[in-house]
């Protein structure tokens, strides 16, 4: 198996890659490396480190953004010749996108329909795994979301995300290529830039000794970034996954205000402050995974407790190291530093 990925040195990607290393598949990824960063450096360069040092000096890397038309990428694409393609790369923030969507549309959709235009040119492509988001259900009906749903997307992030969703299927249904869909959701963990939710709470605990909860019951299922990996793994696997979209988290939401007192417990002292939640974003809750249970083999092992601690864990060797090595002028990768 030839597995090219697309976004592989991004938060998920490179989980996934590593995997992937280690179970000695052949791999190339496509990358850009967008700086969607929220997170200052050092930090933010440390954990590009830290996603990088993994990659063995036979992979594959083209740097180039897919959407732009870039020749370079055909030539890559035809020279590599993938039997399957982990379509990760897009915008990953979706309030990035409501600020620029015709951007965004580019970075999600355009992208999408060049990669699979690109493989239309190989002779070797077999199976297309997309990563949506479960943005494309828009408010979930009685606080769960099943594949089953109506997909109503409320804003222009999930609206594009349905978008590709169909695009693949429709091409890869005309082409007789297999093709799966996955939709993860508040996922978290080890070397994310992008300031989601549980990396921001834990930052502001560490940094100011304050969380602030944007919606007091507001749920989400959050996901280790780890687990995710996994999903991703067995449905590049799975001959019965084929044709199928499926949800892919822990399967249990818990509110913002347990996910404060949980980083509360590790951080002592923390004080939590509520506010309103943000209502351009839409009402979720639980994923159903059932599905993905049955069908892929799919069980995620780290509740939201574990993976706070493994998290705080890794933010506060983070922290550790780059005061250790403050004075010097490049960062080091952190298994050099131990």
């Amino acid at each position: 198996m030839r597995v090219l990925v697309t976004g592989g040195m991004g938060f998920i990607g490179s989980h996934l890659c590593h995997r992937l290393q280690l179970e000695g598949y052949d791999l190339a990824i496509i990358d850009p490396q967008k700086n969607y960063s929220r997170v200052p450096d050092p930090e933010r360069s440390f954990n590009l480190h830290e996603r990088k040092r993994y990659l063995t000096a036979d992979v594959r890397i083209s740097a180039l953004a897919l959407g732009n038309g870039h020749s370079e990428i055909k030539e890559f694409i035809q020279t590599f010749e993938p039997t399957h393609v982990v379509h990760l790369a897009a915008n990953p923030l979706a309030d990035v996108v409501e600020k620029d969507p015709e951007q965004g549309r580019r970075d999600i959709v355009t992208a999408t329909k060049e990669l699979l235009d690109r493989l239309k040119e190989t002779s070797a492509f077999k199976r297309f795994i997309y990563i949506s988001s479960s943005m494309v259900y828009g408010d979930f009906t009685n606080g769960s979301a099943n594949e089953d749903d109506p997909l109503k997307p409320l804003n222009h992030y999930g609206r594009f995300k349905l978008e590709a969703e169909e695009l693949v299927r429709s091409t890869c249904q005309n082409l007789g290529w297999e093709f799966v869909i996955l939709r993860p959701t508040a996922v978290y963990g080890p070397n994310d830039n992008n300031a989601r939710v549980v990396q921001k709470m834990l930052q502001s605990a560490l940094n100011t000794g304050r969380i602030t909860v944007c919606g007091a019951e507001e749920r989400l299922d959050f996901t280790y970034v780890s687990d995710v990996a996994d999903g991703i793994y067995l449905a590049l696997k799975s001959p019965e996954s084929n044709g199928h979209a499926f949800n892919i988290a822990f399967g249990k939401s818990r509110s913002l205000t347990e996910l404060a007192e949980i980083i509360a417990r590790f951080i002592p002292g923390t004080k939590i402050e509520f506010t309103e939640r943000d209502r351009r974003l839409p009402r979720r809750g639980s994923m159903c995974i059932q599905k993905a249970r049955t069908i892929l083999g799919f069980s995620p092992r780290i509740d939201l407790e574990s993976g706070v601690h493994q998290y705080a864990d890794y933010l506060f060797t983070q922290r550790r190291l780059l005061e250790k090595n403050s004075s010097r002028d490049q960062l080091k990768p952190l298994h050099l530093l131990k």
